[in-house]
């Protein structure tokens, strides 16, 4: 039995299916670390992003803040606003309560597994 068959039937075992989703992103996360630089999946965009809007940025704030281009901070501005956790007032964006419960529980989850070997 493969190494990477073993790991998957203990977390299968071990891990409900988010935690499994967020082990298994992490991992892939880890795999495309390049140079020391490392490439971020969509959940630490989205993380990233409602750090920066916990007190409110617009667009361009994000984009900068977050270290994203104009059409990546669109689309998941789009997810974000679609799934409640950001709202928007004028041209400012805000994290939702909903949004600082998912970044609560997205850095319990991560925190364990970010630390370097």
């Amino acid at each position: 039995m493969e190494k990477r068959d073993v790991f998957s039937l203990w977390l299968e075992s071990t891990c409900s299916f988010g935690q499994r989703s967020l082990i298994s992103k992490f991992c892939s996360v880890m795999a495309q670390e390049r140079d020391g630089i490392l490439k971020r999946n969509s959940l630490d965009i989205c993380a990233d992003m409602l750090r920066v809007s916990r007190v409110g940025a617009r667009k361009s704030h994000l984009v900068y803040r977050a270290n994203l281009n104009f059409l990546i901070v669109k689309k998941y501005l789009d997810r974000l606003v679609d799934n409640g956790l950001l709202d928007h007032s004028g041209d400012q964006f805000y994290t939702t309560n909903k949004g600082s419960e998912f970044l609560e529980r997205y850095d319990t989850a991560i925190a364990p597994l970010s630390r370097r070997l």
